[in-house]
C-alpha cells in the first residue's frame, strides 16, 4: 500500500520518552491536525488539504502508525487495543493528564517557531477531540477544534461529562478563554454513537455558548469527514449538515492566526 501523504515532508519528533513522525505541508501559521482511531488516511488528508487552502501549515503528528501503508480495519482494531492499554493515552481515565497532551505542546512550540504568526492552531477529532483541548492549555496555541471528542470512552460511569483532562487542565483552559488566550470551538452530530452530548454540554458550561457550533442534524460520524466529502464509502459529496462546523473551524483559523482578530 501506499503512503496516503505523498510529498509531504516527515521527520520524528521527541520529547521526554515519546517519539511520532510528524507530516508537514504548506505555508503560513501553523494548524496540526490530529487523525481519528484508525491512523492518517485518506479522510485525515482531505481534512488536512482544505485547511492548507486557506492558507497554512499543516502539521500531522502520526500518533498510531500502521503496520504499512494506508491504515486497515486490522490497524483500527489493533489501535483499539493501544490506545486502551498504553498510559500515553489511556483511553478510559477520568481527571487524567494524558502524557499525550504534554508532546503535541512540545510539538506546537516547535511548529511555531518554524512557521511564525500569532499562535497556532490544533483540531482533534474523535479520538483526538479530547487532545486539542488539553493541549490548548498552553501557548501558542490560540485554537482548539474539538471534533466529536470521544474520550475517556463513554461507558464508565462518570464518563460523559469528562473532558479527558486534569481538574487543573479544565482550570486553565477556561482562564486562558476568558482571557481570549485561546479560542475553542466544539460540534458533533446530535446521533453521534461515540461522543456523548453530556461531553459538549460541559464544554458549554466550561467555555460559554458560543464554543459549542449549533446541534448537526442526523446519527452520523465525523464531521470534519462527511463535511470534506469523505463518506462511509470513500469520496463523494460533502455532507450539507456537517458543513456549518467546517466553516466555523476556518472562519477562526483565519481570523485568529491569519489576520489576527478575535474570533
Amino acid at each position: 500500500m501506499g503512503d496516503p501523504l505523498p510529498g509531504y515532508h516527515h521527520d520524528p519528533f521527541r520529547d521526554g520518552e515519546i517519539e511520532h513522525d510528524v507530516r508537514r505541508s504548506g505555508s503560513g501559521p501553523a494548524v496540526l491536525v490530529i487523525h481519528e482511531l484508525p491512523g492518517i488516511d485518506e479522510a485525515t488528508r482531505m481534512v488536512a488539504e482544505r485547511i492548507r487552502e486557506e492558507g497554512f501549515t499543516v502539521v500531522l503528528p502520526d500518533l498510531l502508525p500502521p503496520r504499512s501503508g494506508e491504515p486497515t480495519g486490522l490497524d483500527l482494531a489493533l489501535n483499539l487495543g493501544r490506545i486502551c492499554v498504553s498510559n500515553e493515552f489511556w483511553a478510559f481515565a477520568l481527571r487524567y493528564d494524558r502524557p499525550v497532551t504534554r508532546w503535541l505542546q512540545a510539538l506546537a512550540v516547535r511548529e511555531h517557531a518554524r512557521s511564525g504568526g500569532p499562535g497556532i492552531g490544533i483540531v482533534g477529532m474523535c479520538l483526538s477531540g479530547g487532545f486539542a483541548l488539553a493541549a490548548a492549555t498552553r501557548a501558542p496555541i490560540s485554537v482548539a477544534i474539538a471534533a466529536e471528542p470521544s474520550l475517556p470512552f463513554r461507558w464508565r460511569p462518570g464518563a460523559a461529562r469528562d473532558l479527558g483532562m486534569s481538574t487543573a487542565e479544565v482550570r486553565t483552559l477556561r482562564d486562558r478563554a476568558a482571557r481570549g488566550e485561546v479560542c475553542v470551538r466544539a460540534f458533533r452530530y446530535e446521533g453521534d454513537p461515540v461522543s456523548p452530548p453530556e461531553r459538549l454540554a460541559r464544554i458549554r458550561e466550561l467555555l460559554g455558548g458560543e464554543t459549542v457550533v449549533e446541534p448537526i442534524p442526523g446519527r452520523d460520524h465525523p464531521v470534519l469527514d462527511r463535511a470534506v466529502g469523505m463518506t462511509r464509502h470513500g469520496p463523494g459529496e460533502p455532507d450539507p449538515r456537517a458543513v456549518p462546523a467546517l466553516t466555523e473551524t476556518l472562519r477562526v483559523l483565519r481570523e485568529t492566526l491569519l489576520a489576527g482578530a478575535p474570533a
